[in-house]
């Protein structure tokens, strides 16, 4: 998972199936690409940059808030079939307060 993802590589591991390479993905391939490299340094800090990211698109069931997410971003409108729902109001909320201070929304 996106989380963990950084430390894997660094540990042996190959890449990621990521859910947040679909709002980050430049961010989310350097990350990937500097551990692929054994910068750990480097990619740790990558990892911490975006780990508000990886926790936010969490909060509810995958793919709920990374659709909301990107309906927040204006790509398109985050109707969910059942058995999804829409996300709560207040998690709608921390995600889109998260993802202004990460510069992804206004």
């Amino acid at each position: 998972d996106d989380a963990t993802s950084c430390p894997f590589v660094l540990q042996g591991g190959h890449g990621v199936i990521s859910v947040s390479s679909n709002l980050v993905p430049a961010a989310m391939v350097e990350m990937i690409h500097t551990a692929l490299k054994n910068e750990g340094p480097k990619a740790e800090e990558l990892r911490k940059t975006l780990a508000p990211l990886f926790d936010i698109l969490f909060i509810e069931s995958n793919p709920i808030p990374v659709k909301t997410a990107m309906e927040l971003q204006g790509h398109f409108s985050a109707h969910m079939r059942l058995p999804l729902c829409e996300m709560g109001h207040t998690n709608r909320e921390l995600l889109a307060s998260t993802l202004r201070a990460a510069g992804l929304i206004h």
